[in-house]
């Protein structure tokens, strides 16, 4: 974990990026979330050791939601908390899985 935080640190700043809070600041592979925290997908979305741990859960998962077919993995990511670390606003991690099922909800 503190290697993939500590790459994507790297990768940001070797482009001039100061990683400004917020996900308009933010890249694909990390985002300032709020003060001493950071959503980190480099060095971990992909990763063939955390891909085959999501295999080993995926039979518990599919039972707890309803069987296969339910459900999908989108990404691995990481969540980096620093000591003395803000609390972050409420946000989605990840796509709409239902966007063209458009419901009434008044």
């Amino acid at each position: 974990a503190d290697g993939a935080f500590d790459g994507a640190l790297r990768f940001a700043r070797a482009r001039g990026h100061r990683l400004e809070m917020g996900m308009e600041h933010g890249w694909n592979e990390i985002v300032h979330r709020a003060p001493g925290r950071y959503d980190v997908l480099w060095g971990i979305n992909g990763d063939d050791h955390l891909t085959s741990l999501a295999q080993e859960w995926e039979p518990f998962i599919s039972e707890l939601l309803g069987g296969p077919g339910q459900w999908h993995l989108q990404f691995n990511g990481l969540l980096m908390t620093l000591p003395g670390a803000s609390e972050q606003a409420w946000h989605i991690d990840g796509e709409h899985l239902f966007c063209e099922e458009a419901r009434d909800v008044t």
